[in-house]
């Protein structure tokens, strides 16, 4: 009905994979407007440099069915009010899909 809204949407934590579309709304839907945000990491090869494929690796966590259109940086570190303190890193898809948002708009 409206096609120029884009939707983007995160694909889901829970790390599974049918090799089809599980049932989780809004992600499951089929339509053009809907972008589905995956989650991935940095992996943990050291001698891996950040132009290498595996620099990154899908994040165990995230969903990874035929309907996730493209993935992004799962893990960030929350702020805090106070500049020596270190806020807690807290991960998933929903922390991945405020970036891909950013980079498309």
């Amino acid at each position: 009905e409206h096609p120029d809204v884009l939707v983007i949407n995160s694909a889901g934590n829970g790390s599974a994979h049918s090799g089809r579309d599980d049932y989780r709304l809004p992600s499951s839907f089929i339509t053009e407007p809907l972008l589905v945000v995956g989650g991935h990491e940095r992996n943990d090869k050291k001698d891996v440099s950040v132009e290498h494929p595996d620099y990154v690796r899908k994040r165990k966590s995230s969903h990874v069915d035929m309907r996730v259109d493209i993935t992004a940086a799962a893990c960030t570190r929350a702020a805090t009010l106070d500049p020596e303190q270190r806020g807690d890193v807290h991960c998933g898809t929903s922390y991945a899909t405020p970036l891909v948002a950013g980079a498309v708009l």
